[in-house]
This record gives structure tokens, C-alpha cells and sequence, in this order.
């Protein structure tokens, strides 16, 4: 029997989840690069920097805090990965 679309998603998220879990840099890079929320770090062209955190392109808030983006983009990525695994239920 065939697996459904759904069934594929499911599997394929969770294999993500436990690659993250994992302690390779450079896959966790890789990774991240599929997942729907990443930051960028901007300046005003002198010392003022600032970290714009998105969702598929669209910029969500700004920071002055690059590990503050960091955790914040990855907690949002693995909670992503969750639901898409079917760990929890979208209500939730």
C-alpha cells in the first residue's frame, strides 16, 4: 500500500526533527535553509546593527540581539517541525 501525502510529511518532518537534534553544524545549517524561519543581520552602513527575523521572506520583528534571534528562530522551526510530524494537533 502506498503511503498518503500526509504520511510522507509526517515522516519526512520527524527525520528533520532528529537531524536537528544531532551535533553537525554544517547539517544543521543545511537544514535550517529548508525550514520556514531564518534572520538576517542588517547595519545602517556604521556600527548600528540590527537582526530582522522572518518567515519565508517576510520580516516578522527586529532585534538588537543576534543569539535572542537565534533561539527565537529556531524554537519557531521546531515547532513547525512538530505539527508538520503530527506530534500535535494544530488546535493545540
Amino acid at each position: 500500500m502506498a503511503e498518503s501525502i500526509e504520511e510522507i510529511r509526517q515522516r519526512k518532518a520527524r527525520e528533520m526533527l532528529t537531524a536537528m537534534a544531532i551535533d553537525d553544524k554544517e547539517k544543521q545549517d543545511e537544514l535550517m535553509d529548508m525550514l520556514p524561519w531564518s534572520f538576517r543581520i542588517k547595519t545602517d552602513g556604521g556600527v548600528n546593527q540590527f537582526v530582522e527575523v522572518m518567515q519565508r521572506e517576510n520580516v516578522v520583528c527586529i532585534t538588537a540581539d543576534v543569539q535572542f534571534a537565534d533561539m527565537i528562530v529556531e524554537m519557531l522551526n521546531r515547532a513547525d517541525l512538530i505539527q508538520q510530524a503530527g506530534l500535535v494537533s494544530e488546535e493545540e
